[in-house]
């Protein structure tokens, strides 16, 4: 059974804890009791356990895995979603929150609580930290009031973090499914929550297991300059969701310039297939000017770029990249991303012309995102050209480029084609598994059984723990 994942986010005394209560009672519902912070759980992910060099694939993995061993100790057979509960305390930590779930953890099902007085927010914040209760009970709700008087800078400097930690949230409505809970509308006069378990996964039932008692006193019977500081807030510009993703992509490349070429690379490979171009190409952009890095990882990334370019619906940040790479307009490589300006068959002939002379390594990094990125015909004729030549290549190499070829062909979907390349290269590596099982499988997707057979059979005898090649056979 399907389980959902979610997160409960709030700034503090924006109704987190209630909302908690809410889920956490539900008898199909697993949550941790406490808290979480951010920071370290939620930021480092598993490099709190490594020096932080893992593969990016285990951080992709890790993750999720993590969430899960947190999420699930409380988990029962009836559990259909499992999650947890975090305070957002200032902008940078909602930065690392955001960013950390649109990379990792993008199916995480996020209940945002938002107060829109943040007058009435910080004034019970204040009281609460200088008398030391933090949740007023009806019992007690008489028994005299504390007030505050709240100075005007670090209000301004209070609601002016809210505001972008609020939509540095909302911002993430287009990556993660997101459902809203406001303090006014929702939690004082009393939500049915209805909405709120429809969007868990959960069944709809009477929420009978709230009974925190908590009252929220009228903001100005415990703040002396109330209605003074509600003109304040009204005058404290809103930042855009828009300008909001910009930030959190400028915090994504800050965060990644450390990191090694390849990782970032990878890391940029990911969110293109996960639907973030905007950030995958400012990451990519940001790589390929580094002055040591590898020139066939750099022909990767530019590749990236400019299947980026052509999703990015923001024109202001297609010209930001365009502005960044103008230094390397005039290289041969500059193609690359520049694609758009030539014809479709002239691309092609101008990389296949550059990659002639470049290293194996740069050829198969080139021919990996050429397939990754649609273009599968320039994958096989690089390939083709690499395996032809008179390289002394590694077996390695020679894995890696049968195995690129064989993806190629089945996207190209051209018999006539993939049987050329198999009679152009069979005398030089019949011996390699990897070519066994590019000839089987382009004989199998033409009903050629016979001969599929034949070299499946070889591709096993080459290397007997070929998974791909066995499931080919038992699909004879």
């Amino acid at each position: 059974m399907s389980q959902s994942r979610f997160l409960v986010l709030g700034m503090q005394r924006s109704g987190t804890t209630v909302t908690q209560q809410v889920v956490e009672g539900h008898p199909q519902v697993a949550m941790t009791w406490a808290e979480v912070a951010i920071e370290p759980f939620l930021s480092p992910g598993i490099s709190a356990f490594t020096f932080g060099n893992e593969a990016y694939e285990e951080r992709i993995k890790a993750y999720p895995a993590l969430f899960d061993a947190l999420t699930k100790l409380h988990a029962t057979p009836r559990t259909k979603a499992h999650g947890l509960k975090v305070a957002a305390n200032s902008h940078r930590e909602s930065l690392v929150l955001a960013n950390v779930l649109r990379e990792y953890l993008s199916d995480v099902r996020l209940v945002l609580t938002v107060r829109r007085d943040l007058v009435a927010q910080f004034g019970s914040l204040v009281r609460a930290r200088d008398t030391g209760v933090w949740h007023v009970k009806k019992a007690d709700a008489g028994s005299g009031e504390f007030k505050v008087t709240l100075d005007r800078q670090e209000f301004v400097d209070y609601a002016t973090d809210c505001l972008a930690t609020i939509q540095q949230m909302r911002s993430l409505g287009d990556r993660v499914p997101m459902f809203e809970v406001s303090y006014e509308d929702d939690i004082v006069p009393g939500s049915d929550w209805a909405g709120l378990c429809e969007f868990l996964g959960v069944d709809v039932m009477p929420i009978q297991w709230l009974k925190m008692g908590k009252v929220s006193p009228p903001p100005d019977h415990y703040i002396e300059n109330y209605h003074e500081m509600v003109e304040v807030l009204q005058g404290i510009e809103v930042p855009s969701i828009e300008s909001e993703r910009e930030v959190a992509r400028d915090a994504v490349v800050a965060s990644a310039k450390d990191e090694l070429h390849y990782q970032v690379v990878r890391r940029a490979e990911y969110m293109l297939k996960n639907g973030d171009p905007s950030t995958a190409c400012v990451l990519d952009a940001e790589v390929v000017m580094r002055p040591d890095i590898p020139r066939g990882l750099r022909m990767r990334a530019m590749l990236m770029i400019g299947t980026s370019l052509e999703r990015i619906e923001d024109a202001r940040l297609r010209d930001r990249v365009r502005a960044d790479l103008a230094p390397s307009a005039d290289d041969p490589e500059s193609v690359l991303w520049r694609r758009g300006e030539f014809d479709a068959s002239d691309v092609v002939d101008r990389i296949a012309e550059i990659a002639e002379e470049e290293a194996e390594e740069a050829i198969l990094h080139l021919s990996t995102a050429a397939r990754d990125q649609g273009f599968p015909m320039l994958t096989q004729r690089l390939i083709r050209a690499m395996l032809l030549s008179d390289r002394e290549l590694s077996p390695s190499d020679k894995h890696w480029g049968c195995t690129l070829l064989c993806s190629a062909l089945e996207i190209l979907d051209d018999g006539d084609l993939a049987l050329s390349a198999i009679a152009e290269l069979e005398d030089r590596y019949r011996d390699v598994p990897a070519f066994c099982l590019l000839a089987g499988v382009v004989h199998f997707l033409l009903n050629r059984h016979d001969a599929a057979r034949t070299w499946l059979d070889e591709a096993l005898r080459l290397d007997p723990g070929n998974e791909r090649a066995q499931q080919f056979l038992a699909r004879l």
